[in-house]
């Protein structure tokens, strides 16, 4: 899981967000562990002293590595950030809203975490409401291994679905269409 919004809350608790998917999250590898990592990647910061715009250019240089890979599937992020990005311009995402048609919380970036009990999970009191998980289409590009690219991206979803079936504010039972 890769967190790209700038968020100090969560870049001090990606323990605690890891915790939260590892309870939903096969032994994918079959090493006889469950392991969640969460990389905080924000995508770029509002500050402008040196030590920031350094902490940016390392942020970024990661931030292009992580998508040109196929090992992080699953970020957390918001619209601003995603159209900073030009995630449409290289970066293939899910269109959520298609993958769970009947949930309001799906939108076409991303799944409302707004919509889930994923900010009391991570003790997050004042979670903004524009913050959703999206997922990365698999493709081929960049030598990336696609047969793996598309097993990570069924496995996130996996991960995401049993998360939802236990963790959705509302009494809808959404589960994704296959």
């Amino acid at each position: 899981v890769m967190i790209t919004k700038q968020d100090d809350f969560l870049m001090n608790n990606t323990d605690a967000v890891a915790k939260v998917f590892e309870q939903y999250c096969s032994d994918y590898n079959n090493d006889g562990k469950v392991k969640v990592e969460v990389l905080y990647t924000p995508s770029y910061s509002e500050d402008t002293n040196s030590t920031e715009i350094y902490n940016n250019q390392a942020y970024q240089t990661r931030l292009v590595a992580e998508f040109q890979s196929d090992q992080v599937i699953m970020f957390i992020s918001d619209k601003e950030t995603c159209e900073y990005l030009e995630l449409d311009d290289g970066v293939s995402i899910a269109d959520v809203s298609g993958i769970y048609p009947s949930d309001p919380n799906a939108q076409k970036l991303g799944y409302m975490v707004s919509g889930t009990k994923f900010a009391e999970q991570i003790g997050y009191k004042d979670m903004p409401d524009t913050y959703f998980v999206s997922f990365r289409v698999p493709r081929d590009n960049f030598n990336i291994n696609i047969e793996k690219f598309e097993k990570n991206y069924e496995n996130a979803l996996e991960t995401w679905n049993k998360y939802l079936e236990a963790n959705k504010d509302s009494s809808d039972d959404v589960q994704a269409e296959k």
